[in-house]
């Protein structure tokens, strides 16, 4: 009788689970589950948009083919260089007309703190927020990149750490095109 009761258990727990694998977990968003216990970074920019990578980040706030280029970087609020190379995207920025995309990735700060030091500035470009570690390969901050931007494919062309003055970005643009 014992062991019947208990094979009984059994079946019914098997069972039991394989309804809920079937019929409950497709319906729950376990992305989200994961993103609140911080086991997946979120990116988001400091309107509160939702970003799952740097690339969707990149596919929304750049549509189509306005941009030849964007510029990423990675930095952090904290960092004198930093500042100094938001400030270079900025003046640069005004001076390209709006024909090359910058967008800051910041590390490791909340976003509280980079929306303190983006309104200081008077940033006019996207920031995103959510990213605890720089990415394997990316020695220190200021880390900056150009992107190919063609609508939706992308491409990272150069990369650099430390501070990118006017004339490197510049420089970037021109060996890019000749390639």
């Amino acid at each position: 009788m014992k062991y019947k009761l208990r094979r009984l258990a059994v079946v019914a727990a098997i069972v039991g689970i394989a309804a809920l694998v079937t019929f409950v977990l497709p319906s729950v968003d376990t992305g989200r589950i994961k993103r609140a216990l911080g086991m997946i970074e979120v990116y988001r920019d400091l309107e509160g948009n939702e970003y799952d990578s740097p690339y969707d980040a990149l596919m929304a706030l750049f549509p189509g083919d306005e941009y030849a280029f964007v510029f990423l970087t990675l930095w952090s609020a904290d960092c004198p260089a930093c500042r100094d190379q938001l400030a270079v995207f900025k003046e640069f920025g005004e001076k390209a007309g709006g024909l090359i995309g910058f967008l800051a990735l910041n590390v490791g700060d909340s976003p509280q703190r980079v929306a303190e030091v983006a309104d200081k500035m008077s940033l006019p470009f996207p920031i995103l927020t959510g990213m605890k570690r720089a990415p394997e390969g990316v020695r220190g901050v200021p880390h900056t990149t150009l992107m190919f931007w063609n609508g939706h494919k992308w491409e990272g062309l150069a990369s650099k750490t430390g501070l990118v003055t006017e004339e490197q970005l510049i420089e970037a643009i021109t060996i890019a095109m000749q390639e």
